[in-house]
């Protein structure tokens, strides 16, 4: 109740668990339309690099990710567990991120760009992002 607002906590107050108090705040609050999931797809689609160093971009984008990831239900497995499903998934997500970052890169890192996507199995976009920070270093 101290992680809300009063006037939010007093009409969630009497509810039987806190799993009720979560279902009641995420319908209240979770309401996403499709011009906001427009706007931050719009966003990632056009995203570059241009005058801004490789932390900058990466954190811009990252942004952008958190921002999108927000408005989307991302499936999960309802076995609590980590199955095939599951992963398949989270990599689809890591690989789009990946491919995302790389795309908007300035042309000055294409032959990195080139020897990261040659790479098997592709990092993730932590560890791309590092490579190109190094580059960039």
């Amino acid at each position: 109740m101290n992680a809300v607002v009063k006037k939010i906590s007093d009409s969630i107050l009497f509810l039987a668990s806190a799993q009720h108090v979560w279902k009641q705040l995420e319908h209240r609050f979770c309401q996403v339309d499709g011009t906001k999931v427009f706007q931050a797809q719009r966003d990632l689609y056009s995203i570059s690099q241009g005058n801004m160093s490789i932390l900058d971009y990466f954190t811009y984008i990252k942004k952008l990710w958190d921002d999108y990831n927000s408005l989307i239900i991302i499936p999960y497995c309802a076995c609590g567990m980590e199955c095939a499903s599951y992963n398949a998934v989270n990599k689809l997500i890591q690989e789009q991120e990946l491919m995302q970052f790389l795309v908007g890169l300035n042309k000055a890192y294409k032959v990195v760009q080139g020897n990261i996507l040659m790479m098997r199995p592709l990092p993730d976009v932590d560890e791309a992002y590092n490579i190109f920070l190094q580059e960039e270093n």
